[in-house]
């Protein structure tokens, strides 16, 4: 773009327009048109006002990349505990540890080859060995070990050995790097070597949702595949330890989803501690939050039921490129944070075989 830049120190100016009648299919801040709690914009309160509250456009920052090698666009950590499904309490330094496979997601202009490398904080590394990046979309996994003792458990707020208010979790960071010998790069050292990395944080723990009798193997062996419950009641085991779940729903904090602060959801998550809360539901008729909501549920214990963002009335899921792209990228982009036990489909979306819900079932 840059023949269409103005010279100079004469700034530019970038004018997005979007045609209103271009089809939305319901993926836009569902509230944002109104609910039993949010004003509705096409009805306004009094002759006049006439708001627009719809969340239709662009409304977070918008920049342009130039990869001339490899982008990392996404690093999905997968941690899964090495022992035996835990019914009783684990103890640091004397558990089974956890297995952590990193699935680096890359993107390139060209083929291009090199090494993807994960180097963690608990003293672990690991490298794959030499690679050809086709160009396009592609990925790479890395397998690492966290030894029992050389981390500490993950605990929700209230659980584990540190039940002081507001105390900080356990959290461990891995780095994922790409390199590799270029010549014809502008991003080039003067020894000719390429490195592109980025950084998450993950934390340890165990998570069952529980239907049944988890302590009587045969139920758990007999029940893997079904549906549904023993009795009619579920509770969520951390770490082996039964949790009873106290907490709230969380709608977006404004309707305009350009003012939201992330201090406010920072002091939100910390509230919730101080209320002896330990879970929160993001609700599926609003929208995917700010990292800061994320970062700092994993830094003080908070447990996060999760929706798509899916709700009754004109929001229903469907099969289309565009779907599927907006649950792989944000699934992706907040597969690290520990904080997020259960992904869930919809709200208040009964599954019925003759409408569009039917997919949760397919």
């Amino acid at each position: 773009i840059r023949s269409l830049l103005n010279k100079g120190s004469e700034p530019n100016t970038l004018v997005v327009s979007f045609d209103p009648a271009i089809p939305t299919a319901g993926r836009y801040m569902a509230c944002s048109g109104g609910w039993d709690w949010a004003p509705f914009p096409d009805l306004p309160l009094t002759n006049d006002t006439a708001s627009r509250s719809h969340t239709r456009g662009i409304w977070k920052s918008v920049y342009l990349v130039r990869v001339s090698t490899v982008a990392i666009t996404a690093v999905v950590p997968q941690i899964h505990y090495r022992g035996s499904y835990p019914v009783q309490a684990l103890v640091d330094g004397e558990h089974d540890g956890f297995d952590v496979a990193v699935r680096v997601h890359l993107w390139s202009p060209r083929s291009i080859s090199g090494h993807v490398a994960v180097q963690s904080s608990w003293g672990v590394s690991a490298s794959s060995d030499r690679v050809t990046v086709p160009a396009g979309e592609s990925n790479v996994t890395i397998s690492l070990f966290a030894d029992a003792r050389s981390i500490k458990l993950w605990w929700p707020a209230g659980m584990g050995p540190d039940l002081k208010e507001l105390s900080k979790r356990m959290l461990y960071d891995i780095v994922v790097s790409f390199s590799c010998s270029e010549q014809m790069s502008s991003t080039v050292s003067r020894k000719g070597s390429v490195r592109v990395h980025t950084k998450r944080r993950i934390g340890f723990r165990h998570f069952a949702l529980v239907t049944g009798n988890d302590t009587d193997p045969v139920y758990v062996r007999d029940s893997a595949d079904k549906e549904g419950t023993k009795f009619h009641g579920l509770f969520f085991r951390v770490n082996g330890v039964p949790l009873y779940s106290r907490g709230a729903n969380v709608i977006p904090m404004e309707e305009m989803a350009g003012s939201l602060s992330a201090e406010a959801h920072i002091r939100l998550v910390q509230s919730s501690v101080e209320a002896n809360f330990n879970t929160l539901r993001i609700w599926g008729g609003g929208m995917f939050l700010l990292q800061a909501f994320y970062q700092a549920s994993d830094e003080y214990g908070i447990l996060i039921y999760h929706d798509m963002m899916y709700a009754q009335g004109g929001h229903f899921p469907a099969v289309s490129d565009v779907q599927e792209e907006e649950l792989r990228h944000n699934i992706r982009k907040l597969s690290s944070h520990p904080s997020i036990a259960i992904w869930d489909g919809c709200n208040e979306c009964r599954v019925d075989m003759n409408s569009p819900t039917a997919i949760y079932a397919n």
